[in-house]
């Protein structure tokens, strides 16, 4: 219902939006002073933080907490500095990771058959996804490619 980043607004006294759900990554916009940017930024980590850490045990290591900043790019010119120094000198005081480039993720869903059952990627997972039909007119209809996948049992020739 909203919970979290009400309280989150409230506590850090930022303008908070965030994009609407149809994309598989969302943007979560923050307006303010620097101060209060900077707290929106720190309650909105740890409680990511937070999630992650109540995900069930199941062996994998956690991913950890990634937030990607957006700035435009007629400012990102004092941001990386003459030669990168500044990009280079924010990477040594801070945050000491690799750069990771932005690459917004498809909204067109990634679709595997396999013995008749269709599966939506999720992550890393293949989700069954029990609506072949529908499935089959959106892949047609945004001209999506979609991948085949066939198992072949031990009675199999092949």
């Amino acid at each position: 219902k909203g919970d979290s980043i009400k309280k989150i607004r409230e506590e850090s006294g930022a303008k908070i939006n965030i994009s609407d759900s149809s994309c598989p990554e969302r943007i979560v916009t923050v307006t303010g002073i620097t101060e209060v940017i900077l707290k929106a930024f720190t309650l909105v980590a740890r409680k990511l933080e937070e999630d992650l850490h109540n995900i069930p045990n199941t062996n994998l290591p956690r991913p950890p907490v990634t937030l990607r900043l957006i700035v435009p790019a007629s400012q990102c010119g004092s941001l990386i500095g003459k030669s990168g120094s500044k990009i280079k000198e924010i990477r040594e005081s801070s945050l000491k990771g690799a750069t990771v480039p932005y690459r917004p993720k498809s909204t067109i869903p990634s679709v595997i058959f396999a013995d008749g059952q269709a599966y939506t990627i999720q992550g890393q997972y293949a989700i069954p996804h029990p609506d072949l039909i529908k499935l089959h007119h959106l892949a047609a209809v945004q001209n999506a490619p979609m991948l085949s996948c066939h198992t072949f049992g031990p009675q199999s020739a092949h």
